[in-house]
């Protein structure tokens, strides 16, 4: 139960009393993403337009380089297929062999335009624009171009990779170039490429060179990607316009949010302004006050100290004179003045609770609760018994043995068994230490719990049981400023338990709790 918080100091008169600290109330959007933050959702759609398409068209350009390059791909390996086919078909008939047996390729002049015919049929389900056959010698054994064959290509290092034993390929683009019928094409995509002959002991004996027309299958993918581009294009901008649109709603609901901070911010700085006054007023009565109940109390108790002196005087100086009523009236007088200055001293010990600037300490209660029996008056026909063990605690010493002072007092007082029982105990309940307090007493009817805890309310007449009526009221002043609370339960008969409840953790509460009886007493 420790204190933790610290009093702000005031300047003038009260400094040292408690006080508010003057709020400094930024503006919690700004806190959060600043005004750079701000400045960046202001432009976000002029920032981010750009930005979209320039995404839309890199992704446009990777996505046309990368399916071209699958394009091209595929029609590598058409000539592949092409090639071996040839190679494994028409072409074998054309590998003869030398006088020391090494196999090589060669057409003689009669077997061209039979070659030429079969190709020619076998090519026209292809985009083949043109072939070439090469032997080992880099020269061109056939070709649809008939105008070149017999030529020799020694210069062309694709052709010696090819001859070499490596398939070579490559894709440009001809600004001229007649198909297999014939005709002229301009700017074409041509895929160009070597594929070695290999004869049947796996020695190469020429190449083939291929070439293939994707110029149509290159179209097709850029109409494709157009056609995707523009969809992507209005899908995009589609959400691009919504968002445009949630986002200005939102725009305008944060400005709309931060000019009410703003105001807030004004609102509640006039209000702090206000209490800051309103609390040093305060500040400065409950001193006034409490200087003005230390003078009362003394300028009170110094007469009746008089009034009870000369009562004393009076019953025993002139006890002679008075008959049986007469030295009642004066015990009652000399009674009377002892209850008004015990009343006068309770007020004062009720309006110093909070105040205390006595340290907290560890407090063991067992040791406690003992000490406060030894000080009771309390008769030999009335037993106090602590059932199990009592937990240690923290806090001001004189607060919590009042406490118990005051609720065994109070069932002692009132004890009425020829064999009077009081138990105290205590265990743990949802982060409360929960303390009881059972007799067997008179008990006491349901509709005076709520009454017994007012102060200068008794239950019986103050000739018959002398009480002051504060002690409950200073017991429930004590738990409630630790953060705890009292009650009691009792029937008629069937005597009480007074339970109360302290934290087992309230350095906060009780904090708050004094911070408020230094400011409203």
């Amino acid at each position: 139960m420790k204190n933790s918080k610290p009093t702000l100091p005031v300047e003038g008169p009260c400094k040292d009393a408690p006080m508010f600290k003057s709020a400094q109330v930024d503006d919690p959007f700004e806190q959060r993403i600043g005004k750079p933050g701000l400045r960046l959702l202001r432009h976000f759609r002029f920032a981010s337009l750009p930005a979209i398409v320039l995404i839309l068209v890199v992704a446009s350009l990777g996505l046309r380089s990368i399916i071209r390059h699958l394009v091209i791909y595929e029609a590598e390996r058409d000539a592949f297929r092409i090639s071996r086919a040839l190679r494994d078909g028409e072409m074998r008939r054309f590998i003869r062999a030398n006088r020391g047996d090494k196999q090589l390729l060669s057409v003689s002049q009669e077997e061209l335009s039979e070659l030429d015919r079969k190709m020619r049929v076998f090519l026209a389900s292809f985009d083949i624009v043109k072939i070439k056959v090469f032997n080992t010698n880099t020269e061109i054994i056939y070709s649809t171009d008939s105008k070149i064959i017999g030529k020799l290509n020694p210069d062309n290092p694709k052709l010696a990779k090819a001859l070499s034993g490596s398939p070579v390929s490559k894709y440009e683009t001809k600004k001229h170039v007649w198909d297999l019928t014939y005709e002229e094409h301009s700017e074409v995509g041509i895929v160009e490429t070597y594929v070695p002959i290999r004869g049947p002991d796996g020695s190469v004996i020429g190449s083939f060179e291929v070439y293939k027309d994707v110029t149509s299958d290159l179209a097709v993918v850029d109409r494709t990607l157009i056609r995707a581009g523009a969809v992507l294009s209005v899908t995009v901008l589609s959400v691009f316009a919504a968002l445009m649109f949630v986002i200005r709603r939102a725009t305008r609901t944060i400005n709309a949010g931060i000019a009410a901070l703003q105001q807030g911010k004004e609102k509640y700085r006039l209000l702090n302004i206000e209490l800051e006054a309103a609390v040093r007023k305060l500040t400065f009565s409950n001193r006034e006050l409490k200087d003005f109940a230390h003078i009362a109390a003394h300028d009170l108790k110094a007469p009746l100290r008089a009034i009870g002196t000369l009562a004393d005087w009076i019953s025993t100086d002139y006890s002679d004179l008075f008959d049986e009523q007469g030295k009642e009236k004066v015990r009652l007088l000399v009674g009377r003045a002892k209850r008004m200055s015990t009343h006068i001293d309770s007020i004062l010990r009720y309006s110093e609770i909070g105040r205390e600037t006595e340290k907290e300490e560890e407090i063991n209660l067992n040791i406690l609760v003992e000490e406060v029996i030894t000080e009771i008056d309390l008769p030999e026909d009335i037993e106090i018994n602590i059932v199990h063990e009592l937990p240690g605690i923290r806090c001001q010493r004189t607060h919590i043995k009042q406490v118990f002072k005051n609720i065994l007092n109070n069932a002692v007082k009132y004890l009425d068994k020829p064999k009077g029982q009081i138990i105290v105990g205590s265990f743990e309940e949802d982060g409360f230490l929960k303390f009881s307090i059972t007799d067997n007493g008179p008990g006491i009817e349901e509709r005076h719990f709520g009454k017994i805890f007012q102060i200068f309310q008794t239950l019986s007449p103050r000739d018959e049981i002398e009480a002051t009526g504060i002690g409950l009221s200073i017991v429930k002043k004590i738990v409630e400023l630790y953060g705890g609370k009292i009650w009691v339960e009792s029937k008629p008969g069937e005597g009480s338990t007074f339970s109360f409840t302290l934290p087992i953790s309230e350095s906060e509460v009780v904090e708050d709790a004094k911070h408020q009886a230094n400011i409203v007493s």
